[in-house]
């Protein structure tokens, strides 16, 4: 017993003296990136003009992965100055989401070169990839949207046509415009 007493007093000591050392090499490095940063500084702004495109990217890419830089945000649109997310289109058994836009996505391209993805095209030949969120579309849903839109176009048109006349024919496009949606 006092064997196993003196080995976990020394495991014990050795895990304070990691520990001591983590502390001062961090301390150490900390220091020496302190001190270099500006000269890193004053060699990128001096030649950073000369640098390519591929280079510039690979150094964005080294910080991005460090997590001194925040990844550009991707699937966003740009309305009138103002971004908002795009939602997944469509989505895999294993969870893996898309939205559909730019070339296909790697994992939805393997999918469908394996058994299930080919039973599940066998099934719904009419569509791309399984529904954002998995299983929820329904064909229903989509023709739904459809007539949504199709009725969206119309009651558009309809408020082409000039303002002068009012009254009944007023009425009567509210009423189509209804019919419609």
């Amino acid at each position: 017993m006092a064997i196993l007493n003196d080995f976990m007093r020394q495991l014990a000591d050795a895990e304070k003296k990691a520990e001591r050392l983590r502390n001062e090499f961090n301390e150490t490095v900390g220091q020496q990136a302190r001190a270099s940063f500006e000269q890193i500084k004053e060699i990128l702004d001096t030649y950073m003009r000369f640098l390519t495109q591929a280079q510039r990217n690979s150094l964005m890419g080294m910080l991005q992965a460090k997590g001194a830089v925040a990844p550009k945000s991707t699937a966003t649109k740009t309305n009138a100055g103002k971004k908002f997310k795009v939602e997944p289109k469509y989505q895999l058994p294993t969870g893996e989401t898309w939205t559909g836009r730019g070339q296909g996505h790697k994992a939805f391209i393997a999918w469908s070169a394996t058994p299930e993805g080919k039973a599940w095209h066998k099934a719904n030949p009419d569509e791309k990839y399984p529904a954002y969120p998995f299983g929820g579309a329904s064909k229903p849903a989509k023709a739904a949207k459809k007539a949504a839109k199709k009725a969206s176009k119309a009651s558009k048109a309809t408020k082409g046509v000039k303002r002068a006349a009012k009254g009944p024919a007023k009425k009567a496009r509210k009423k189509v415009a209804k019919k419609a949606s």
